[in-house]
């Protein structure tokens, strides 16, 4: 058989000097299969180098942006609603996040998705007034949210990381909030608001997508038209590719 591997960028690097038996297993196990596989998809030229020097064979592929077809608009709380998509991973800021959120205007009210069991009793204890722990969604609740908030946030301390969430506000044509890495930036390139992890940086971008909205959200329009035919060639390519293996 012939063995085609979508790695997206699932290499967690951070990790690579970690001595626990996980992540020695899950390293080893990283570059054996992209060494045995016939073609191993990745999401950018950084990625795809690493391949090439561990032996493999790599092809760059963003995702796809996502039908998002169950979303149906749902009233919520705030005059203004911003969700950020978490799964409280240990690449996301949620200390900065929260410490942000105190300084939301009291009618806007931040969502945040994923596992808040995670959070530690600081915030258990004293959870900022603006904000609401959805827990993990059903899928159609999930793009409900997406669909019916003001603006997505989407952060991550990891460079060479394509968010889910990211490509999520794109297909919903959502103004868009997230981190300022060079990955993100280049390929997220118009209608995209940039910020790093302090608190004022957050805050001021989100009281910046508040305030111009409309024009944010043609802009991000606008992108998703660029990133749907910049993707149909790259695919094309790589259909053909898979075809000769």
């Amino acid at each position: 058989y012939k063995l085609v591997v979508d790695r997206h960028s699932n290499f967690k690097f951070h990790t690579s000097t970690n001595k626990s038996l996980k992540y020695r297993a899950f390293h080893w196990v990283s570059r054996f299969t992209v060494q045995k596989a016939n073609l191993t998809i990745v999401t950018n030229q950084y990625l795809a180098d690493i391949v090439s020097k561990w032996g493999g064979n790599p092809f760059v592929l963003q995702d796809k942006l996502p039908s998002l077809c169950l979303a149906k608009n749902t009233v919520l709380e705030g005059s203004n609603n911003l969700v950020l998509v978490s799964s409280f991973s240990d690449d996301e800021p949620i200390d900065e996040i929260l410490n942000a959120s105190l300084l939301l205007d009291k009618d806007t009210v931040l969502y945040i998705t994923g596992n808040w069991n995670t959070l530690s009793k600081k915030w258990l204890n004293n959870l900022p007034p603006q904000v609401r722990l959805t827990g993990y969604l059903a899928e159609k609740e999930f793009q409900s949210l997406l669909y019916s908030v003001d603006a997505i946030i989407a952060l991550t301390t990891q460079e060479n990381t394509l968010l889910c969430s990211a490509y999520e506000a794109i297909s919903l044509q959502k103004p868009l909030i997230t981190s300022d890495t060079e990955e993100l930036k280049s390929y997220f390139r118009t209608g995209v608001i940039f910020t790093d992890h302090s608190t004022n940086s957050i805050i001021r971008n989100i009281n910046y997508v508040i305030s111009n909205k409309n024009e944010i959200t043609n802009e991000i329009g606008e992108l998703g038209n660029i990133l749907t035919k910049e993707w149909q060639p790259k695919f094309l390519k790589l259909v053909s590719l898979i075809n000769k293996l």
